[in-house]
C-alpha cells in the first residue's frame, strides 16, 4: 500500500506529496507512473530510506515529493523537511536569515506536522 497526500504549501506557489509505504521502491514507481517523470536513479533506490525530490512540472507548477517509510524517525522527516523549506526559499528568491528565522521555523513546523499526520494517518 502507498499513501499519498497533497498539500498546498502556505504562502507559496507550490504543491506538497507527501508519500508513505513500507517500501520505498514502491512509493516511487507509483509515484513515477502518476507523473510519467524519473525521480531517482536506479541504483540510489536500494539504499535510500527516505527521499526528497523536486521540480517544476510543465505548467511552471513548482511540486515537492517527499517518501518516508512508515517507521522514519524524527531525524530523518526533519532532514527530508529541511531540504524541502530550503528549496521552496531557493525557488521564490527567499533569503534564509540568522536574525529573524522565525518565518522558516513556522513553514519548518508546517511541513514537519503534515508529515507526521500522513504517517499516522497510514499506520490506522
Amino acid at each position: 500500500m502507498v499513501l499519498i497526500r497533497k498539500y498546498r504549501v502556505p504562502a507559496y506557489r507550490t504543491r506538497l506529496w507527501v508519500v508513505v509505504s513500507p517500501s520505498l521502491m514502491a512509493s516511487i514507481d507509483k509515484v513515477e507512473d502518476l507523473l510519467d517523470h524519473k525521480i531517482i536513479k536506479d541504483k540510489d533506490r536500494k539504499s535510500t530510506r527516505a527521499y526528497t525530490y523536486c521540480f517544476e512540472d510543465h505548467k511552471g507548477r513548482y511540486q515537492m515529493l517527499c517518501f518516508y517509510n512508515p517507521h522514519s524517525k524524527p531525524g530523518e522527516i526533519a532532514h527530508e523537511a529541511k531540504h524541502t523549506l530550503n528549496i521552496i526559499y531557493q525557488w521564490h528568491g527567499v533569503k534564509l536569515s540568522l536574525t529573524n528565522d522565525e518565518p522558516e521555523c513556522y513553514l519548518l513546523e508546517w511541513m514537519v506536522d503534515r508529515i507526521h499526520q500522513t504517517i499516522k494517518d497510514f499506520k490506522k
